[in-house]
């Protein structure tokens, strides 16, 4: 057994370790965890110096004595009401529980609010409400055109060329957009040219044309 006890913040005369083992901190007696007929456990911890009991999963106890040892950046998020908090790394976490939400691949949250309703956040945009921080993205969009004897197309993205050929040699977006993404100059026929490294973003011309290729589907 670890021992690596922490105290309970809201029942100091109890303690956990790393291992979720809840004892008495003055007598040393280890706890049983109670486990429902849904297969949930829990511990049932005595108020200090009051009545009633705290029922509680192991993880968020565990996860409530880590939060109160450790120096933290978390601050509450007023636009969801208060129920979660977000550090300067973008971590999110449940300001009662101290379990940290899992964040998606597209680096959003889907956290439920008091009314019931589920909402999903961007975390830059929790970052900047919070903290003030703007948070860079990892990639940009990587402007090209496509050419072959049909003419030749400009395109905002990878992703919108990938779209246009699809249509025109019958081949889904997925494969065409991996091909893209390696750079690939020859494409069944189409000519590739990549504008991330020279692109001029204040073209104006250039980006005129990115628009009607766009809005015209060629």
């Amino acid at each position: 057994m670890k021992n690596d006890f922490l105290p309970v913040p809201d029942a100091p005369q109890y303690e956990i370790n790393s291992q979720l083992i809840c004892r008495n901190k003055q007598t040393g007696k280890i706890l049983t965890a109670i486990r429902t007929e849904h297969n949930y456990s829990y511990y049932s911890l005595r108020y200090p110096n009051k009545r009633g009991t705290i029922k509680r999963a192991p993880k968020t106890l565990r996860a409530q004595a880590l939060a109160t040892v450790k120096a933290s950046t978390f601050a509450p998020i007023p636009s969801l009401g208060c129920r979660y908090e977000i550090n300067s790394r973008g971590k999110v976490r449940n300001t009662r529980t101290k379990l940290i939400i899992k964040a998606k691949k597209n680096h959003s949250i889907m956290v439920r609010l008091s009314n019931g309703k589920y909402v999903n956040r961007a975390i830059k945009d929790l970052l900047w409400e919070v903290h003030g921080i703007i948070k860079k993205r990892r990639f940009r969009p990587c402007p090209c055109s496509a050419e072959n004897s049909s003419g030749k197309f400009f395109f905002p993205h990878m992703k919108a060329c990938a779209c246009f050929l699809a249509k025109r040699i019958f081949c889904t977006v997925s494969l065409i957009y991996a091909r893209l993404i390696r750079r690939e100059n020859n494409i069944f026929g189409w000519i590739i040219t990549y504008l991330d490294d020279n692109f001029n973003h204040n073209d104006f011309a250039l980006q005129k044309m990115c628009k009607r290729s766009t809005k015209s589907g060629h």
